[in-house]
């Protein structure tokens, strides 16, 4: 895959960061769920409320991070990690636009998400590792 930009330090900047993005988003759902919930527009009012919200924000959250990390760290030898975080990032917005054709675009804080995850995705793809970068054998 060819990206417009080949350099193995600003990708493993972008996966550092969208990391540490990621990992402040988990504990603040994690700490105040309640605010997260209103923010995304759903109520806890029911132990599987919470539930929903810690699996599919705080647990599927912190699995980006440990991808983002894990991606950063092998930038140059496994870049596909990076790949797969940045279709992650990039499906979330693509179900806002699937749900956008039956119950209209999101507004506020999702609309805002929505360009930010697609950006995100795009220039993950879009940022590759230097070239000449060999993949590490096993032995």
């Amino acid at each position: 895959m060819i990206g417009l930009i080949q350099h193995s330090p600003a990708r493993r900047a972008l996966l550092s960061l969208t990391a540490l993005v990621f990992a402040g988003l988990a504990l603040q759902t994690l700490a105040r769920p309640d605010l997260v919930a209103a923010a995304v527009g759903n109520g806890l009012h029911s132990a599987n409320d919470y539930s929903e919200l810690h699996a599919i924000y705080a647990g599927l959250w912190l699995g980006h991070t440990a991808l983002g990390l894990l991606a950063a760290r092998h930038v140059d030898s496994q870049p596909l990690l990076g790949d797969v975080l940045g279709l992650l990032i990039f499906s979330q917005a693509l179900g806002r636009v699937m749900s956008a054709a039956q119950w209209g675009w999101p507004d506020g804080v999702l609309r805002v998400m929505m360009a930010v995850e697609i950006i995100s995705g795009l220039t993950l793809w879009l940022v590759r590792p230097s070239q000449g970068v060999q993949p590490i054998q096993s032995k």
